[in-house]
């Protein structure tokens, strides 16, 4: 199991405290080449997902990091960003619109024409 904590400024296992705990994640070590140092790779790297792989001496540690919504986090960073000073240049503006239409995402509805009285 690996635990990740909320606190960052302790050392090592002397203070931990479980109330501090931000996520425990089960994994299964499996073998890897030898590390002399802990090292921390991104074997698979996806816009949806990533694979984190902790290695150490012969063994590493792969933790899966799926992020369900990432369209939607990109939609709202780059509409954060053209509120500031990207927002007026039309090549920014482009390259969102762009990056909307490919991805399929935030897309206008179709327009049927002037609503009728």
């Amino acid at each position: 199991m690996i635990v990740f904590s909320k606190d960052s400024n302790s050392w090592g296992s002397y203070w931990y405290d479980p109330k501090e705990d931000a996520l425990r994640v089960t994994v299964k070590p499996a073998r890897s080449e030898y590390h002399e140092w802990l090292t921390y790779e991104f074997p698979v790297r996806e816009p949806e997902n990533a694979t984190l792989a902790l290695k150490w001496e012969e063994l590493q540690v792969p933790i899966r990091i799926a992020v369900p919504n990432a369209k939607e986090l990109w939609v709202a960073s780059i509409r954060s960003q053209l509120r500031a000073g990207l927002g007026f240049d039309g090549h920014f503006l482009e390259q969102a619109a762009d990056w909307c239409l490919q991805n399929k995402v935030n897309l206008p509805r179709r327009w049927s024409g002037p609503k009728r009285r």
